[in-house]
């Protein structure tokens, strides 16, 4: 009913807090007036409502009574192939693409099972393909439906189910906003550091409630007070910083893209460290192996601006390449090296080597340690830091 008084009614939309998350828990609060899910959040200088906090405060007010996992389309898919050898998912594929037929696969002198396998996944497939409009809907019926039939001669043993591993629900991952404190020490002195991001998630942060490979931070900020010069510096402010990390496969070829945009500090000429304004955009590809994780490849283009460059600022193309892994459970390790030439503005190239870790102690809290090396201007830097992180 409440809905229905909103029809005619216009409303502001604010992407970090009165947006369509936060909207959500007043048609609740309508339909259950004894509940107050806003007041988590209104007037409590909170700046940001996204999808997991909404079904948090959900939970927490006793709203919910069961729990229930369904999985995409492209997650049966990649379970029913990850059962089955190269060879028979190229079979499947040659049944999607019309080079041999559904009753083909069942006359094959294979095991009753890996047929089942060929063939649902043949049908996994094509319905993938139908409700992303790559099939018409006469050719999606001339192909569906003989693959049914097909199957169905096979019997009813189904295992794609049993295959898909259920996921940690969004709400039981950390909090999304993140304080850091900790030091370390960078060429020649000693520092101590304090970090923090009111949202949302980073490469390092365990994987639990969030998607493996994906990186959303906004106004990501860092500050330093070095010992030896007695100076506080502002590291970093990262405005906003993605990471789409989209592994590829048979079936899906996604390309894994990034942007991070704001201030960071940077080698000169003179090889001391100014804080220059970053536009850094880049795609590349992505692809999962067994051992080594993620593994990704970007080719990048890099613009930085300061008064201390000759020309005021600097822009030039490079590469990143790196493997995001889970060593252990709780465990995460990122290896990566970068390099970019500056071909306009103030010439020059920058060359860096990072690994960073991260330990899980609990939900809530963490360990970061990292190691990097950086050349740039003909200045090498090294680094080694050490931080204790609240996710709150």
């Amino acid at each position: 009913m409440h809905i229905w008084e909103l029809k005619d009614i216009y409303s502001d939309y604010y992407f970090f807090d009165e947006n369509c998350s936060f909207d959500l828990l007043f048609l609740l609060e309508a339909a259950r007036p004894s509940v107050h899910l806003t007041d988590a959040f209104w007037g409590k200088a909170k700046f940001w409502v996204i999808p997991s906090d909404t079904v948090r405060i959900v939970r927490e007010q006793g709203l919910v009574s069961a729990l229930g996992y369904r999985q995409s389309q492209a997650k049966r898919i990649q379970a029913i192939a990850s059962r089955m050898p190269s060879t028979h998912q190229d079979l499947a594929q040659d049944v999607v693409d019309q080079k041999i037929s559904p009753r083909t696969v069942t006359e094959m002198d294979i095991d009753p099972q890996e047929k089942v396998r060929i063939l649902d996944l043949t049908a996994e497939l094509l319905q993938y393909q139908f409700s992303r409009k790559q099939l018409q809907k006469d050719d999606y019926v001339h192909r569906f439906l003989p693959t049914l039939q097909a199957r169905s001669t096979l019997g009813t043993q189904d295992e794609t189910t049993a295959a898909i591993t259920v996921p940690v629900s969004p709400d039981a991952g950390h909090l999304p906003g993140k304080f850091g404190i900790g030091g370390g020490y960078r060429t020649d002195s000693f520092f101590t550091e304090l970090s923090w991001r009111p949202a949302y998630h980073d490469l390092l942060d365990q994987d639990d409630g969030y998607i493996e490979g994906a990186q959303i931070n906004f106004m990501d900020i860092r500050g330093r007070y070095y010992f030896k010069d007695d100076t506080l510096v502002l590291q970093r402010l990262r405005l906003i910083d993605i990471i789409s990390l989209s592994p590829r496969d048979a079936f899906f070829k996604p390309v894994s893209w990034k942007i991070n945009t704001g201030l960071d500090q940077e080698i000169m000429s003179d090889g001391q460290e100014k804080l220059v304004y970053r536009l850094n955009p880049g795609g590349g590809f992505a692809y999962k192996t067994w051992f080594l994780g993620i593994c990704y490849m970007f080719l990048d283009a890099d613009l930085i601006a300061n008064d201390e460059l000759h020309d005021k600022y600097a822009a030039g193309i490079g590469a990143t390449a790196g493997c995001l892994t889970n060593v252990t459970d709780g465990w995460k390790l990122d290896l990566s090296a970068a390099w970019m030439s500056y071909e306009l503005g103030d010439v020059h190239r920058s060359m860096k080597a990072t690994l960073a870790q991260n330990y899980k102690i609990t939900t809530n809290t963490g360990i970061t340690f990292s190691l990097s090396q950086e050349r740039t201007f003909d200045y090498d830097r090294s680094e080694a830091s050490l931080m204790v992180n609240l996710y709150l």
